[in-house]
């Protein structure tokens, strides 16, 4: 129980923090999380950067306050009062954990699609255990080796979430946006000669590069953030094109399974149907569901120097004639 309280304890300190929850004001944690803080204020370090690349706006300081609290020795729980108040703070963090994170601690489950994350509220996560079933009396060493193993298990895989970035926010593809926003500062910058660096955003110069960074960052800010919008926008089309491939291919490889099911003499081995062997004989492929929402046929690509025909349709049923 005590190896549980910290472990979720520390899971409550890093999801916080890494979707933007003051630490200092979630009861649950120690109070190290105000400290941390009034440190990160006097040293003025920290703010820029959270832990993992990832994170919320309070300075990675905070969090290193927390979790240095509560990192250390599980103290073991001595008596029945001292073990049903421990388990009662141990039920705050995982109803924490699952209520506001849709973490299944017991589970090993991270609640990450929407539809998914919706449904928490109707779900339940998984309790303590194992227990055995109604009626059934359970094998004492059994009953340990079982413990154990789940013990493991929910170890193995938060200690790996403790090490990795939040897989919520991965989508956001923060890292490739700012390497781009680099790049971009970089395609900015001129240099005239080693001592004279300029940009295109104003007529100053600097002795070295790195105070045209500073300065395009401090004074330029606004046209930095018109950038990110513009590869927000361009990252995003990328993913939603990806997607409608992905999803056309997946229709097109269900229409070839329904064809297929559905041809005359499929089973017995029999010959393949007219539109089947004409989709072989040219190359293309049947296709179903396509952009068009219709059913066509899709030739094969030209040879080379030649002028394809192109996409052929829409078809109209089994015997029906070329549209167009």
């Amino acid at each position: 129980v005590a190896l549980d309280v910290r472990a979720a304890s520390r899971l409550v300190a890093l999801l916080d923090h890494q979707r933007g929850l003051a630490l200092a004001d979630n009861p649950l944690l120690p109070a190290a999380g105000a400290a941390g803080e009034g440190e990160a204020a006097q040293d003025g370090e920290g703010a820029a950067s959270a832990v993992g690349g990832t994170g919320g706006s309070e300075p990675a300081d905070v969090l290193k306050a927390v979790l240095s609290e509560l990192g250390a020795e599980a103290v073991p729980v001595d008596g029945e009062e001292a073990l049903l108040e421990r388990l009662g703070q141990l039920d705050l963090l995982l109803t924490w954990l699952w209520k506001v994170h849709g973490l299944d601690y017991y589970g090993g489950r991270e609640l990450l699609l929407e539809a998914d994350y919706m449904d928490r509220g109707a779900a339940a996560r998984t309790l303590r255990g194992p227990r055995p079933e109604e009626g059934e009396e359970q094998d004492e060493q059994e009953a340990k080796a079982d413990s154990a193993e789940l013990a493991e298990r929910v170890d193995r895989v938060w200690a790996a979430r403790m090490e990795g970035s939040d897989p919520l926010l991965a989508g956001c593809q923060r890292e490739e946006i700012e390497r781009r926003l680099d790049d971009y500062i970089e395609s900015q910058i001129k240099m005239e000669n080693e001592k004279k660096w300029g940009s295109s955003f104003s007529n100053k110069f600097f002795l070295e590069k790195r105070f045209v960074v500073k300065h395009i960052q401090n004074k330029h800010g606004h046209k930095l953030d018109e950038q990110r919008e513009v590869i927000r926008d361009e990252l995003y089309w990328l993913a939603y094109e990806a997607a409608n491939k992905a999803k056309h291919a997946a229709a097109r490889a269900q229409a070839k399974q329904r064809e297929a099911a559905a041809r005359p003499g499929a089973a017995a081995g029999g010959e393949p149907d007219a539109h089947m062997a004409e989709a072989a004989g040219s190359g293309g492929e049947w296709q179903e569901g396509y952009e068009g929402g219709e059913e066509g046929f899709a030739a094969a690509p030209p040879a080379a120097g030649g002028r394809g025909p192109g996409r052929l349709g829409p078809m109209r049923g089994r015997g029906g004639r070329l549209g167009g």
